[in-house]
């Protein structure tokens, strides 16, 4: 009886504390998409996008470029737009110019 409770504890605690660093691991990402017109046409080929998360205040909580302060970020980020349509995964570290996400905001 003792080793069947001790086994059951056992599997309780690596459920919590195991799994625990697996899911801090994962990335954060938010999926961004729209819709962009040239000369009222839809646009077609590579643009340069910038993105910035800011609070009701106007201060910037983050920005694509990774630096931490307030306006526009000095770099862009080249995406493929398609008939007008566009998409990108925000803090997607892979894309040049992104930076990653930060969990105080999201």
């Amino acid at each position: 009886m003792i080793n069947k409770l001790f086994k059951l504890n056992f599997c309780l605690l690596f459920l919590f504390f195991g799994l625990k660093p697996l899911c801090s691991a994962v990335p954060l990402l938010m999926t961004y998409h729209g819709h962009v017109l040239a000369d009222g046409r839809p646009f077609e080929g590579d643009g340069q996008f910038k993105f910035a998360v800011v609070n009701q205040g106007g201060t910037t909580l983050w920005r694509n470029d990774g630096e931490s302060t307030n306006g526009e970020p000095a770099k862009s980020i080249e995406i493929k737009v398609v008939q007008g349509v566009f998409a990108v995964m925000l803090g997607d570290v892979s894309v040049t110019n992104m930076a990653a996400l930060k969990a105080r905001f999201v």
